[in-house]
Formats: C-alpha cells, structure tokens, sequence
C-alpha cells in the first residue's frame, strides 16, 4: 500500500488476517513524541512516483509468490495490476482495468473485499480468474 503500515494492520487484524505481510510505507515513532515516515520501498525510477514502489513488489513478488493479489483504488496500482494474479479494484483503478480489459472483482468496501476473498480460498485462483468482471455490483455494507 502507499499508506501508512500501522493503519493497514489495524483493518487486517480487525478482520483477522494480522498475519499475512504487507508492504507499505512506514510510520515510526521517534523520542519527544515525534513521528517521521519511513519509505523502505521507494525506487527512484517508479513508474507511479509512489513512497511504495508497487512496480517493483509486483516484479518480485512474480517469481517466488504461488499468487498474488492486489487491492486498490488509485494510480499508484496501474502497474502492479497488469503483473497481479488477481485484482480487487474500485475507484481509479476499476476504471483503468476496464479501460485496458485488466480483468479485476470491483469492491466497495473492506467486507466486500473479505467476502471475495473467501470465495477466492473457496474456489481457487483459477475458477475465479474466469468469473472476476460478472459481478457488476458490490454488496452494501452501510
């Protein structure tokens, strides 16, 4: 994510999936109360000019990680999307995979993304590769 590392582990653990790895930019809290963030995975030559370089984690990621998966809403996504196993996507980066016929499951929220999710460990990768653009609405979860 290009988001902040501590605000990312909050939703997962919230939804019990504390233990999977994420990479993003980094919030540290330093003496006096101060904080600075931390950007461990920028590249100076990132396509998206992200603090989180998707680019090249997508790139990595492709040669040693059975799946990968991406969940996102905005540019700093283009990219990695071309290079995920499977896309979540909303916002941005709904319509940039629509655009590039990228085939992606829109979301709505963090439960639609769950729900999909579950479907996907359910069905496996491949099933649901075949099925990613048939469901045009996500759930509301107000």
């Amino acid at each position: 994510s290009d988001g902040l590392d501590v605000a990312i582990r909050a939703i997962l653990a919230q939804h019990d999936l504390d233990g999977l790895p994420i990479f993003a930019n980094r919030l540290e809290h330093r003496s006096g109360g101060h904080m600075r963030i931390l950007f461990p995975e920028a590249r100076g030559n990132c396509i998206a000019a992200s603090g989180m370089c998707k680019c090249a984690q997508a790139e990595a990621a492709a040669g040693g990680i059975a799946h990968t998966l991406l969940i996102g809403d905005g540019a700093s996504d283009f990219c990695a999307a071309r290079a995920a196993d499977f896309v979540f996507a909303k916002g941005r980066l709904a319509a940039y995979c629509a655009a590039e016929k990228i085939p992606f499951a829109p979301f709505g929220d963090f439960f639609d993304v769950c729900r999909l999710l579950t479907a996907l460990m359910e069905e496996g990768v491949e099933a649901q590769r075949q099925d990613r653009n048939t469901d045009p609405e996500p759930a509301s979860h107000g």
